[in-house]
């Protein structure tokens, strides 16, 4: 009998990545040794230009490769990038699906800068340094993506704040000066000088060292955050440790009896002997006497300490929590609901409030009847007995129960230098966070009489800067100032103030504007499209610098995938951050040298303004997929002056000039014109690949989806992951092309309801809603996501490249859309010259500026050209096949998805709209190649036609003269400048029908050629 279906799920085994890659390496196209030498020299550059497109440096990239025998060549890549921070080199080198672009992680804020997080649910706004130093241990780096922190992040479309899920934290010495960056409102953050805040530009944001910021200039901050979720309720023993009730007598009431049972599977039954033996009953590693225990389940109840060590706290909240105060019950439910009369009680004892043990007290002025009155409203409510003591100038309420006190105590802080926000109201509804600030203003601030501002004073910083951050997610930039005084003692105090103005204070409840008003100048935006949008940004003007020499050995810093950014600092600043995973990349190449020839992979790399090298050599460990760093060191000396980085990779391969090294880096250089390559082959040849344009190009936008490019799985995945209440608002933010009447008519096509909520969908329901938004009418998607080479920049590119040809044109067609995915086509020939005339075109394919040289036949651009009559642009064409002829074709696919014909990316599916776009593209060069053939051709017959003349002119001027009797010199002239008059004459009629065929063809002329 063979093996059971029980003893082959015993033998499965979850294998790493760098498994699967060793087993599986034809998949990245390492499936024999002349592509996995271009691979590795492919990984390598295309990095370095990534990294240094990225960091706005025109790249100037150096490859060389060795032949060190028996198959095995040293490739080494050098470039003037930015470098790599020295915490990441292993990572990136040493990890598949880590990263494989060149980042620096130089944004760092000091440890005591505030950011904003939402960890395993909870919001917290706390130092850097303690959120980074709770998860990283002795290391520089971690990633912590497997563990639940979020933070606000805007992304880059429509600059909404979100919060995003943080992949790593970072912590490394301080090298650079700290600044002290300070903005209108007063909010302020220290960062080192080369970390990256945002300015406006244009429409948009662009990043900007604090270096280089100067005072006026404008900086993003958030105005308006969402919350990650919108809670109801809270399970208060959430808030609840064991030790904070040791010295209490608390109890829950209410257990099932399942828990019971559950909890008595797992005891152990044990006997312990003090005056005498008695039964016990070990859970958990607790001893419950057999008596107490039969108590407990008897009545269901367990005393709160036990409770929280032996039961989940999720499993109680339908539970009550009794205390007992001089012998009366407090009972209080587990779960609280988050109402208004709660929520303004919150507010009021973090203004007016003090506790102790047993007790809560606020003191309120003698005119605050109507604060007097809802307090007591509230300890009735809650079933709490409660006194009112007049006294000289205020009047206190004190509300009894001990419950109660140690909760708010966890909540809101003890005495008013620790006061502090409760985590939930963050994560509450936006009308709840309204009454809770209502109630603090008039428990602890004002209204300035005729002036529409609202202040609240608070001697806790901490509070202060909490409601800043509160102020933001109602939308609105609060400022904060601090004033000195004397208290009621000798001591004098520093109190924080938080104010809003204008139209801002109608968000209340309570306060309005009592005058005509406008709005305030911390609301100027020098990027007015950032407001008029409707984002959640506003740019205020710097107020200050500070330089910072001393202090502060440790740096911080968080890393949120894609977005970039986070919010840090006093009253909330926008914040670069670094970068997150990117893909298989240069990881892949380590590990393949490691399996062909057993040798490190050598990196040196030096960031701008760092004295010495990093020299690291690395393993990578197949079964952890994780570096093993084999030697590290510090080098004074090394082969980089300034910024940049060299890798050294020992390999196996097989070297050959055609379809490998050489046509991968010349193609290249055609493809990035601003680039400069050098490159030294196995046999020691230099070759100089100057650029030829010194701009970068333009960098693409990030773009949301679009309806029509949306699969099944992708808008399952997207229903369940949105922050959109309802599916309506789901299509019209989540989606690009789309808005309000849009996702309603989409609705109604799918005949689902629009309030419905988008997690709420069940299969048959998606699938409706998938084929309503394919069928809707919609604008085509935003362009600004791709990046093309030019046709400017292109036609540069092949003149330095074939600087013999006699023509030479670059046709670039207007962006247009694939199942929602915009793509643009470029192409670009070279013609004549030193091109061979006898033999096949030349042809050089492009995806998103990056060589495509093997699968050929399998791709788009060989099946549009193909379709092609070449004899009507002047070319030798055998049937269908490929055109012969002096020429190459260079065809450019820039697309926000590139639909390859396999994982290694050698080839562009052939789809038919694809394939359409490159066979217009290229017929608009072929028709300008025609236009130069035939012009050739005419010039070539013109010449011929005064030749035969020239030389028949003699006789003919000879005959005349013996049929005449003129002087023969006479006829000759006249007859050579006929012949001469006459050419003219032909050549400007023919220019002037060739200047007519150059005018536009109407689209129908064109696609029916």
């Amino acid at each position: 009998m063979g093996k059971t279906a029980q003893e082959m799920a015993a033998m499965q085994k979850e294998i790493s990545i760098s498994e699967f890659f060793e087993k599986n390496r034809h998949l990245l196209g390492f499936d024999n040794p002349t592509k996995a030498l271009l691979m590795a020299v492919k990984e390598a550059v295309d990095n370095s230009l990534d990294a240094c497109e990225e960091s706005e440096i025109l790249p100037d990239l150096a490859v060389k490769m060795k032949d060190i025998g028996e198959d095995k060549f040293l490739v080494t890549v050098q470039d003037n990038g930015p470098g790599i921070v020295r915490e990441q080199v292993p990572r990136i080198f040493g990890k598949l699906l880590y990263g494989s672009k060149f980042h620096r992680l130089r944004q760092s804020l000091t440890h005591d800068e505030p950011v904003m997080a939402c960890i395993n649910g909870k919001v917290e706004i706390l130092p850097i340094g303690e959120l980074v130093d709770r998860y990283i241990g002795d290391a520089e780096l971690r990633d912590v993506s497997s563990l639940n922190i979020k933070v606000p992040s805007f992304d880059w479309k429509g600059y909404k704040y979100a919060f995003r899920k943080v992949s790593h934290v970072i912590r490394h010495r301080r090298e650079n000066e700290i600044l002290k960056i300070k903005l209108a409102g007063n909010r302020e953050i220290k960062v080192t000088g080369c970390h990256s805040l945002f300015s406006a530009q244009g429409a948009g944001l662009k990043e900007v060292e604090a270096r280089n910021l100067r005072i006026g200039d404008f900086i993003a901050a958030p105005r308006a955050i969402s919350p990650p979720e919108e809670i109801d309720e809270i399970n208060i023993l959430d808030y609840i440790q064991p030790g904070d009730i040791d010295a209490n007598w608390f109890y829950v009431y209410g257990i099932e009896q399942s828990i019971f049972e559950e909890l008595f599977k797992k005891s152990l039954t044990v006997h312990n002997k003090t005056d005498k033996s008695r039964r016990y009953y070990r859970i958990g590693g607790i001893d419950i006497l057999d008596d107490s225990w039969k108590q407990y389940t008897s009545k269901g109840f367990m005393p709160l300490h036990l409770a929280l060590r032996l039961v989940p706290t999720s499993m109680l909240k339908d539970c009550i929590l009794q205390s007992y105060y001089h012998g009366k019950p407090t009972r209080i439910p587990v779960a609280l609901k988050l109402e208004r009369f709660f929520m303004r009680f919150l507010g009021l004892f973090v203004a007016e409030g003090h506790v102790d043990k047993r007790q809560i007290g606020l003191t309120f002025g003698k005119h605050e009847d109507s604060l007097i009155e809802e307090t007591i409203g509230f300890a009735r409510r809650m079933g709490l007995s409660f006194t009112v003591e007049p006294r000289e100038r205020s009047i206190r309420v004190k509300i009894f129960g001990n419950v109660m006190s140690l909760l708010l105590e966890k909540l809101c802080g003890k005495g008013a230098h620790n006061k502090r926000i409760p985590e939930f109201i963050f994560r509450t509804s936006r009308e709840n966070r309204q009454h809770f600030i209502d109630a603090l203003y008039q428990g602890d601030g004002h209204k300035v009489r005729k002036r529409n501002c609202l202040m609240f004073s608070t001697v806790s910083a901490r509070l202060c800067n909490e409601l800043m951050y509160l102020w933001a997610m109602q939308g609105i930039a609060a400022c904060r100032t601090r004033r000195t005084g004397k208290g009621f003692g000798r001591n004098p105090y520093t109190a924080h103030v938080v104010s809003v103005y204008g139209t801002d204070i109608n968000s209340s409840y309570v306060f309005k504007t009592t005058n005509t008003t406008r709005m305030r100048s911390i609301y100027h935006n020098s990027a007015a499209l950032l407001t008029e949008q409707g984002t959640d940004i506003v740019m205020l003007p710097v107020t200050a610098i500070e330089v910072l020499n001393e202090g502060y050995e440790f740096v911080y810093d968080i890393s949120v995938p894609e977005c970039e950014n986070f919010i840090g600092g006093l009253g909330g600043i926008s914040c670069h951050n670094s970068r997150g995973q990117q893909g298989i990349g240069i990881s892949a190449v380590a590990l393949y040298s490691q399996l062909t020839t057993g040798t490190p992979t050598k990196i040196w790399t030096r960031t701008e303004g760092d004295k010495k090298t990093t020299y690291v050599e690395l393993n990578i460990d197949t079964m952890k997929n994780e570096p093993k760093v084999v030697k590290e060191d510090y080098l004074d000396e090394s082969p980089l002056k300034e910024h940049g980085t060299i890798v050294s990779i020992e390999m196996s391969g097989r070297y050959r000039k055609t379809q490998g090294v050489d046509d991968y880096l010349k193609q290249t250089s055609i493809a990035n014109p601003f680039a400069k390559i050098t490159y030294t082959a196995p046999d020691g040849v230099k070759s100089i690949f100057p650029r030829s344009v010194n701009e970068l190009p333009k960098a693409p936008k990030e773009m949301k989806p679009h309806p029509y490019g949306i699969e099944f799985g992708i808008l399952q995945r997207m229903l369940v992951n949105t922050k959109s209440r309802n599916v309506s608002t789901f299509i019209a933010n989540d989606f690009s092309s789309t808005g309000a009447q849009s996702a309603k008519e989409i609705c109604n096509m799918a005949k689902i309801d629009a309030q419905a909520a988008p997690a709420s969908l069940d299969r048959t329901q998606i699938e409706k809603l998938l084929k309503a938004m394919q069928e809707a009418k919609l604008q085509r998607p935003p362009l600004d996501c791709l990046s093309p080479i030019g046709g400017k920049e292109l036609e540069k590119s092949l003149k330095k490249e074939f600087p013999g040809a006699e023509f030479i044109v670059a046709v670039q067609r207007e962006p247009t859309v694939y199942r929602g995915n915009p793509f643009e086509i470029e192409v670009g020939i070279a013609y004549g010259g030193e091109m061979k005339a006898d033999e096949q075109i030349q042809i050089m394919r492009f995806a998103n500026r990056v060589p495509l040289l093997y699968q050929a036949g399998a791709g788009a651009t060989m099946e549009a050209i193909k379709e092609i009559e070449w004899k009507r642009y002047g070319l030798q064409q055998s049937g269908s096949n490929v055109p012969v002829g002096p020429m190459v074709l260079v065809v450019h696919m820039a697309s926000s998805w590139v639909p390859f014909v396999s994982e290694s990316k050698e080839a562009i599916a052939p789809y038919p709209d694809i394939v359409k776009e490159m066979k217009l593209a290229i017929q608009d060069a072929g028709r300008q190649l025609s236009r130069y053939i035939s012009g050739k051709r005419k010039e070539g017959e013109q010449k011929r036609r005064l030749q035969i003349f020239e030389r028949y002119s003699v006789e003919v001027a000879t005959a005349l003269h013996i049929l005449t009797g003129k002087e023969e010199k006479s006829i000759l002239a006249k007859l050579k400048g006929i012949i001469e008059n006459r050419n003219k004459l032909k050549e400007a009629t023919e220019k002037a029908g060739d200047a007519l065929a150059e005018e536009p063809e109407t689209p129908k002329q064109e696609e029916g050629e």
